[in-house]
């Protein structure tokens, strides 16, 4: 699979819960779900690097820039 396979099979989850929420464009907050739905049951990881982010901004003071 590979890192772009993995790459792929996030930004795949994230469309498809884009798409379920009716819009044509992927949100941080896509992401996040994506890596906690996917990534992470998958063993690609332990945490979530989005976790902190929700609709493009950080969700609390101190988060970093994408």
């Amino acid at each position: 699979e590979g890192i772009v396979g993995t790459v792929n099979n996030v930004l795949r989850c994230a469309m498809e819960a884009a798409y379920r929420d009716g819009r044509s464009s992927i949100l941080t907050s896509d992401l996040a779900f994506a890596v906690d739905r996917w990534a992470i049951p998958s063993g690609h990881g332990t945490s979530n690097p989005f976790a902190n982010w929700r609709d493009g901004k950080p969700s609390e003071p101190g988060g970093s820039d994408l």
